[in-house]
């Protein structure tokens, strides 16, 4: 029995793209109704190639549109490769969306059974395990219920529970480590440690870099389809942040001064090892001083920053972002762009910015925290996905933050 559970050799994906462009009313008279939109290839996946052994935790990386849900389906075997080969050894649990095939007018109960038995489980089995689904899934008072009753979070809960708890050999995920509220994601993530320890393969693609750290011995960063690194989580994520915050230091419009557009691409890399200020950790509190990680829309909060100077250091900038658990930049503002000098710093210290209101849409979010020389020319330390937080309150609406407003009729 060969020690790769998963071969990948190889592997192209193609997909064609149709262009359909507004036609004109003397277009349709000369050329008629049968005019066909032009298509485009358009490769989702490069020549890659990789091997996952028996028991290994595999994580993917990359940027929206990096190649990875392609990936995923290739792996699950929802889709042929354009050219290359995929070699799976052991039948697949795929989490590549949370619900999928669930009926909408059946009820929990009902939607456990088809799942199982779709999955190739027959009924005894589905019922050994029905117990510990619904309890995964804390549903036990609306289990008889239809699922078009179900909040978005129910929902989930319910795919996620019935899609782990069968004991697979292999798991692939798809950012589903996101449903749920904070108790809930720690939750799957405990789940997920207790399917390593018992040797279950699995396949994880993450926005989320320090659940990859924490979940997966090795890791594929893709990159427009195509491989950029394969090897162990620690070397590639290291590489994948260079990457990412040299993109940060260099991007423009980040409430820098003119004289940040001087900025090399020497400076542009990751802080030196030396550190000269470096960020220790951060907190967040309520209006009553007491740490929290869940805030309701439109709260006060406070964001306290511990860092340590190893030498002193005139006139540094702070820079506080909040992004949305897949990446997206919510806000962002620096000490300088506020108006707020910091003469001098040494040895340890701490600094705050306070929130009168965040109105943030529900979700869940974690804070960017980074420092730079006066002249911006210099990143001494930036640390992403730092102090994860949950929005929650009853908000209507959908989007990333929530103003307060009132409507009128003025006729």
């Amino acid at each position: 029995m060969s020690q790769y559970l998963i071969e990948v050799e190889n592997l192209w994906k193609r997909y064609r793209v149709t262009q359909q462009k507004r036609r004109s009313l003397k277009d349709m008279v000369v050329n008629g109704l049968s005019h066909r939109p032009a298509q485009q290839a358009v490769w989702a996946l490069q020549n890659v190639s990789f091997q996952v052994e028996r028991g290994q935790t595999l994580g993917i990386i990359g940027n929206n549109g990096a190649g990875k849900s392609t990936l995923l389906r290739l792996l699950s075997g929802l889709g042929r490769p354009t050219q290359g080969k995929v070699t799976v050894r052991e039948r697949v649990a795929s989490l590549l969306e949370l619900g999928a095939g669930f009926n909408a007018d059946l009820t929990g109960r009902e939607n456990i059974y088809i799942g199982g038995l779709v999955a190739g489980f027959t009924r005894n089995e589905v019922t050994a395990r029905l117990e510990q689904i619904v309890d995964f899934a804390e549903l036990e008072a609306v289990i008889d219920t239809a699922v078009r009753t179900y909040s978005t979070g129910m929902y989930m809960r319910l795919a996620f529970a019935n899609a782990i708890n069968y004991d697979p050999a292999l798991l692939i995920v798809d950012e589903a480590l996101s449903v749920g509220d904070i108790r809930f994601r720690k939750k799957c993530a405990d789940r997920m440690q207790q399917m390593r320890r018992n040797g279950t393969t699995i396949i994880i693609v993450t926005h989320l870099l320090e659940q990859a750290q924490e979940l997966c011995d090795q890791s594929l960063w893709l990159e427009q389809g195509q491989v950029r690194m394969y090897g162990s989580t620690s070397e590639v994520l290291s590489r994948y942040k260079e990457r990412v915050f040299s993109k940060v230091v260099a991007a423009p419009g980040s409430n820098r001064t003119d004289s940040s557009q001087k900025t090399t691409a020497a400076s542009s890399e990751m802080p030196n090892d030396s550190h000269e200020i470096e960020i220790k950790s951060v907190r967040l509190t309520n209006e009553y001083g007491t740490e929290v990680d869940t805030v309701t829309s439109g709260d006060p909060l406070n964001v306290q920053v511990d860092y340590i100077a190893h030498q002193p250091v005139t006139r540094p900038i702070f820079m506080v972002g909040i992004f949305r658990e897949d990446g997206l930049k919510c806000y962002e503002s620096s000490t300088e762009a506020d108006g707020v000098f910091i003469d001098r710093v040494e040895g340890a210290g701490t600094f705050s910015i306070s929130y009168a209101s965040l109105p943030l849409m529900r979700g869940a979010y974690w804070l960017g925290i980074s420092v730079y020389d006066e002249s911006w020319d210099k990143a001494f330390d930036y640390k992403d996905q730092m102090a994860p937080f949950e929005v929650t309150g009853a908000i209507p609406g959908t989007g990333i933050f929530h103003p307060p407003h009132r409507w009128t009729q003025l006729a």
